[in-house]
């Protein structure tokens, strides 16, 4: 009976770990990973992950330039409401990039030169959608 218990319990555990490897890495969202941001004080000096959803960590005053500057996998991401300067070329190249949630005050806001989301320097245009909580 028990080595009955642990076949079908190892059967699950093997099912599960399968499933669990399947899941694809551009639905994983980058909660807080801070390994993948790299900081110096409150300035966001760059982020090295692979998520497709990000939020910059709270507290980050200042996205330093190029700090996420070609990444292919970024979809979205969210800035907090301590973030007040976005330094040039921020997001230079990041190709996958089409939605920048500001959860701050866009009066409140330094942006440096072409700061947003571009291909390799051309504009997005019409599909770089940029949401101000406060304006």
């Amino acid at each position: 009976m028990k080595k009955r218990i642990r076949k079908i319990a190892g059967a699950v555990f093997l099912a599960l770990a399968i499933a669990f490897t399947q899941i694809p890495a551009s639905f994983v969202q980058a909660l807080s990973p801070e390994a993948e941001f790299k900081r110096d004080g409150n300035t966001l000096i760059s982020y090295t992950g692979t998520a497709s959803v990000v939020s910059v960590p709270a507290g980050i005053k200042t996205i330093s330039t190029d700090a996420f500057a070609g990444n292919r996998y970024l979809e979205e991401v969210t800035v907090p409401a301590s973030v007040t300067k976005i330094d040039d070329y921020a997001f230079y190249s990041c190709t996958s990039l089409l939605k920048v949630n500001m959860l701050g005050n866009e009066s409140d806001m330094t942006l440096g030169k072409k700061w947003y989301p571009t291909n390799n320097g051309a504009s997005l245009g019409d599909e770089l959608v940029i949401n101000w909580k406060n304006k």
